[in-house]
Order: C-alpha cells, then structure tokens, then sequence
C-alpha cells in the first residue's frame, strides 16, 4: 500500500450519495464489484445503522452518512501486474480500510478500471464507538469527525 494515494470524500444527503452509487456503479464493462451486495447505499446503510447505531441522540439531518475512500495505485506499479494481482491488491485496499474502519460497516467496494488510472471506491457508515460522559457509558454514534480522526497511518 505504500505506492497508493487515497482521498476520503463525505456525504450526507440523500440525493449524495445516490449520486455517489450513480458514479460507483455506472456499469462500465470493464469495472468490477468485489463486495456480493445488491443493495441500494441508502439501503445498505440503513441496514448498519439499525445494527450498529445505539446512541440516545437522534441522528442530525446534516450528519455525515457515508464516507468514500477512494484508492488509487501508482498506474506504472500497476500495469505491471496480471489481472489477478491486480484484483488482490485491491482486495488488500479493501482489507486495510476494513481493518481501519471496520469491515461491517462496509457499503461497496467497485474498482474502476477504464479512466486514466485504475481505483478502487470503498464508502462506508462513518460509526464510532467512544465513551459518552453524558450517558456514562460507550455507545456508537455517527460521526464522520471522530471516525476518519485526522491523519491516517499506512502500516
């Protein structure tokens, strides 16, 4: 992962992040999906935050709902690789943000292989589990803020 950029992108109304599935999953024939999931991303996470969302607050309306990382490899490095090597790379893309922001909350992963250079978007359900002080105990809120938490080290 040392050769690859990633930009994180939030979103939080509706009609944005089905502008951000319309882009995902446009349907070119050479883009690949490597999460098995029709869902909508409106479905998908309402599904995650009626699974993982447990504060006493209510939602904002403004809140950050989705955030999209998008990976994109030297394309020199890249071009190198077989077709399936390249799949594993990303599929490595995937484990690491995973492992950063938890696979569960995952809402897609779509690979983009006709621009310029190939990419991986991976958008997920910003949650965070933190102790509240309020309520005296943890809970998992949405809060894109605590969850991205500045500075992202690549191990």
């Amino acid at each position: 992962m040392t050769d690859t950029l990633f930009q994180i992108h939030k979103y939080s109304s509706i009609t944005d992040i089905q502008s951000v599935q319309a882009h995902d999953q446009r349907g070119q024939w050479r883009d690949y999906s490597l999460l098995d999931s029709e869902k909508s991303y409106e479905a998908a996470i309402s599904e995650i935050l009626a699974r993982e969302y447990n504060s006493p607050r209510t939602i904002r309306r403004d809140a950050v709902r989705l955030v999209q990382v998008v990976f994109t490899p030297d394309k020199a490095l890249l071009m190198q690789l077989s077709p399936q090597q390249q799949r594993a790379y990303f599929e490595d893309c995937c484990c690491w943000a995973a492992a950063q922001w938890g696979e569960s909350r995952t809402v897609a992963a779509v690979v983009h292989m006709d621009d310029h250079t190939p990419h991986l978007h991976w958008p997920f359900v910003s949650l965070k589990t933190i102790f509240d002080q309020r309520y005296g105990k943890f809970v998992t809120t949405l809060n894109a803020k605590k969850a991205i938490g500045g500075p992202v080290a690549i191990q």
